[in-house]
């Protein structure tokens, strides 16, 4: 049997003490004594005993959970003449919903220490759950930010395109990867890159959106600084262009003139086409 017991014998915890077996019962930790026992507090008090739970410690030293139910059972005159007890093993679901609580416990102690705003959201996409840093950063309390209250913080210019990205990405349930900004508790706003992606069942189903929003202020400041200095270097290439080629237009046109007025002169003829040629030259270099 469940309390390891053989069939037919008593094991009930209210006999005398030679007879008692060796499982025990607790609640919370601590010890039941026998009159407070699920079937002794149906007879006691005429009442069911519905949906309370026990550890039971079994004479080998394992431990099994069950759930009780217990009615008082009367004679003819209405008098309470004994009980029923019924015990439903729930040890697996309760070992279950343990394990549940200790990997929530641990993933929100992990999402806390995480410098990214994290949340979820319902298959609607309705937020249901933000991580402390939303507080931390906007300083409004993550409960008041929740549904779609969380887009009253994003810029005004980024707000009704961010709120159609999102609308978009729950109909076509495809992954959300928008950036926008997002005020601070200080009144600043700085840029967020944000990801979010459905979490599905077995079916395909969608159970529930996971996102994290991630802080590229830095990198946009130095996206925009890179982004100057190239605009400042080909600004400088071609003031340069134009300041190497304007004085060269001179140069030819002289060359030009020795052409014209000593076409009998051999060896002038030969450097004003010298001259004529490393300009030409010069002028593609730096075109």
């Amino acid at each position: 049997s469940m309390l390891q017991a053989a069939p037919g014998s008593n094991v009930s915890l209210s006999v005398v003490a030679g007879e008692q077996r060796g499982y025990k019962v607790f609640e919370n930790g601590e010890e039941v004594p026998p009159r407070e026992l699920p079937l002794q507090k149906a007879i006691a008090t005429g009442q069911e005993v519905c949906g309370s739970k026990n550890d039971v410690l079994l004479p080998d030293g394992t431990w099994m959970s069950l759930l009780n139910y217990a009615v008082p059972l009367y004679d003819e005159a209405g008098t309470v003449r004994g009980g029923l007890y019924v015990g439903v093993d729930v040890t697996e679901h309760e070992w279950m919903q343990k394990a549940l609580r200790r990997a929530e416990e641990r993933w929100r102690t992990m999402a806390e220490t995480l410098p990214n705003l994290l949340w979820t959201c319902l298959p609607d996409g309705e937020c249901d759950w933000l991580s402390s840093q939303w507080g931390k950063y906007t300083g409004i309390p993550e409960k008041e930010l929740l549904g779609l209250r969380w887009l009253e913080t994003v810029h005004d210019d980024d707000r009704q395109r961010t709120l159609e990205c999102w609308k978009a990405a729950c109909a076509d349930k495809a992954e959300y990867e928008p950036e926008y900004r997002l005020r601070r508790h200080d009144g600043e706003y700085r840029w967020f890159k944000t990801r979010g992606v459905p979490i599905r069942d077995e079916n395909g189903k969608i159970v529930y959106w996971f996102g994290s929003c991630t802080d590229i202020e830095d990198g946009k400041r130095a996206e925009e600084t890179l982004l100057e200095a190239a605009r400042r270097k080909d600004e400088f290439l071609a003031m340069l262009s134009h300041e190497l080629r304007n004085p060269l237009a001179p140069i030819r046109c002289a060359a030009q003139t020795v052409r014209l007025l000593c076409e009998q002169d051999a060896s002038l003829m030969r450097a004003a086409g010298m001259i004529e040629r490393q300009v030409e030259q010069i002028g593609r270099a730096h075109v």
